[in-house]
């Protein structure tokens, strides 16, 4: 099984800014236990890259134009991972989630294709004819609603935001195919402004994907998880967009807890894209921050953190710097990360834990040549 977590906007400074936050000078950031390589993000034009095209890269193995979803540069429908177990591997269950509602760029290159992003409707029809997900859990119900009821007719079960607040067991209750709509907002709430009973009225990703775990495995799974928010606070240039990051970092220590339960469950955490050129210009003498405090408590003391960094953003957009890939788990470590180089690989990647004597993507089979390259074959 393959827990893959997208941390949309992450770069190597938001890894270390959110490490100093938590953990001071001490090296027990749970992202530092990970085996790391930098990849590059480029698009087909070898321009920024958007998180549309970065969700296609990671999904299909084959970078596109900005703004397009599971299309390539010629237009033509790419099949993503999720589409491709639903074909050769049905017994494996599958899961999408993201702090953000499910038609946004990351989630959506999962679940739906689109000439662009912006094309709602669009999204939402294609998701209905092309998802293979068994679990969605997002955000987004004020989009959502309108198509609720196709949805229902397609199978899913559906809990909106105002079942969740009535009952915030009811995830665990209900029976897949379940499309978990969340919050009436496009976004979750940023990590910083939670506290202990925040979970009550609206899920942190943490326990959504607590949840998700629990109802996944009892079949072989695949869980995309995408920690959204830190690319939103990095465009805004604010400190969310580490405290996010520290969200995400826990969420890697619960799944790092998860594997000392199950040998064959495999994680590989990505950043699509770096947001903000983000640089820390301060020195500081932080210790760890103890974790029996209150949530509400820890935040405090974070954002006050945070603000000692000398966090300086070059920019509001996405920047040319690598991303970080991190793997664990005991399959996933025997693999030969050397030709894993860019977004587009990590698509490769989980084809050689998964499935490593089949050769078939998104046009059809992959062949490694001689130099050890990955290609499509023609």
């Amino acid at each position: 099984s393959l827990i893959l977590l997208i941390v949309d906007g992450m770069g190597a400074n938001h890894i270390e800014a959110a490490k100093l936050v938590e953990h001071g000078q001490e090296e027990n950031s749970a992202f530092y236990q990970l085996k790391m390589k930098p990849l590059s993000t480029q698009n087909t034009q070898g321009q920024l890259t958007d998180s549309a095209q970065a969700a296609t890269a990671i999904a299909t193995g084959v970078r596109t134009y900005n703004a397009q979803i599971n299309l390539d540069k010629d237009s033509k429908p790419l099949q993503n991972v999720l589409e491709y177990m639903d074909i050769h591997h049905k017994n494996y269950l599958k899961g999408v989630i993201a702090k953000i509602h499910m038609t946004h760029a990351t989630p959506a290159g999962f679940l739906s294709r689109a000439i662009h992003r912006n094309n709602n409707d669009e999204l939402y029809t294609n998701l209905q004819k092309y998802s293979k997900a068994d679990l969605i859990l997002t955000s987004g119900y004020n989009r959502f609603m309108v198509y609720e009821q196709k949805f229902k007719e397609l199978g899913y079960n559906v809990i909106n935001p105002t079942d969740y607040k009535n009952d915030s067991q009811l995830i665990k209750k209900t029976q897949l195919p379940l499309i978990g709509s969340l919050a009436f907002d496009d976004q979750l709430k940023y990590y910083l402004d939670t506290d202990d009973q925040t979970y009550l009225q609206e899920p942190n990703l943490q326990y959504l994907v607590k949840q998700a775990v629990r109802k996944l495995s009892v079949n072989p799974f695949i869980l995309v998880v995408e920690a959204s928010l830190v690319d939103l606070g990095s465009h805004d240039n604010n400190l969310h967009s580490i405290g996010d990051q520290i969200e995400a970092d826990h969420l890697i220590k619960y799944i790092l807890d998860l594997q000392r339960e199950n040998e064959n469950l495999n994680l590989i955490v990505v950043g699509d894209h770096e947001t903000g050129g983000i640089t820390i210009n301060k020195n500081t003498n932080f210790t760890a921050i103890n974790q029996s405090l209150p949530l509400k408590n820890k935040n405090l003391l974070r954002k006050e953190r945070i603000s000692q960094l000398g966090l300086r953003f070059s920019s509001d957009y996405h920047s040319n710097a690598p991303t970080i890939l991190g793997v664990k788990g005991r399959q996933i470590e025997k693999i030969d990360l050397k030709n894993i180089k860019c977004t587009k690989d990590v698509r490769f990647l989980i084809q050689k834990l998964l499935f490593p004597k089949e050769n078939v993507t998104s046009y059809g089979e992959i062949v490694e040549n001689e130099a050890g390259k990955f290609a499509l074959k023609a």
